[in-house]
């Protein structure tokens, strides 16, 4: 599903004129965590490890930050409809998204990934795609790259990278036309996880003899 709704992005943004990111991007902000790092449990603090692409999360290694110092976060606090940027080190340029539960109800980015907004979330599947595309990709990387230290970008470099952006009516049409694509995919992607969750609470009991198949109808 999400090389279809690349598809459809890709058939408008061909045909786009050249502009800037910044055109396009009404709000960029970034996360924190506690001094001290991440704690073992609380509220799901998601960093560079957990940005692959849409749809695709690790909750395997979950890092969390304290309920209060997420509630005193001015900045960070994701909400559905969200793209997620990774803005250094190593993974500089991977993209996610948060759309409706997906990849949690309550959570926030730590300080190496930048929160992207357009104007009142207008246009988040085409920001999404923009930046998921190669060849925008590999500019953002040359844009982090050209440091003699760590890779990175900061908020001036992102709004300079050159992108295409199309008439305001096609890019709303797109938006219509793939969001029930994208809403499947984070609805995957957390039936998913519950069936992880559901395995890994049902092994171990199946391996101790707490549960006895032998006993469970069909």
């Amino acid at each position: 599903m999400h090389d279809l709704a690349e598809q459809l992005f890709f058939e408008i943004y061909k045909n786009g004129r050249e502009r800037t990111l910044g055109d396009l991007l009404e709000n960029i902000s970034t996360g924190a965590r506690p001094k001290g790092g991440a704690q073992k449990s609380g509220i799901p603090s998601v960093g560079a490890e957990k940005i692959e692409k849409f749809g695709i999360y690790d909750y395997s290694s979950e890092k969390y930050i304290a309920e209060d110092f997420y509630e005193k976060l001015k900045n960070g606090k994701m909400n559905s409809g969200d793209v997620l940027l990774y803005k250094d080190g190593a993974y500089t340029g991977k993209v996610s998204m948060c759309l409706n539960w997906f990849p949690h109800k309550k959570s926030a980015v730590n300080e190496h990934v930048f929160i992207l907004n357009t104007e009142n979330n207008w246009a988040q599947n085409y920001l999404y795609f923009t930046l998921y595309n190669k060849q925008n990709k590999e500019m953002l990387e040359r844009l982090a790259g050209a440091k003699a230290a760590q890779p990175g970008l900061n908020q001036t470099e992102l709004k300079s990278l050159k992108i295409n952006i199309c008439n305001k009516e096609f890019i709303k049409k797109f938006e219509n036309e793939v969001k029930p694509i994208m809403e499947s995919i984070a609805n995957n992607s957390l039936e998913n996880k519950k069936l992880v969750e559901l395995r890994d609470t049902l092994l171990p009991k199946l391996m101790n003899g707490e549960i006895n198949l032998d006993k469970i109808e069909i």
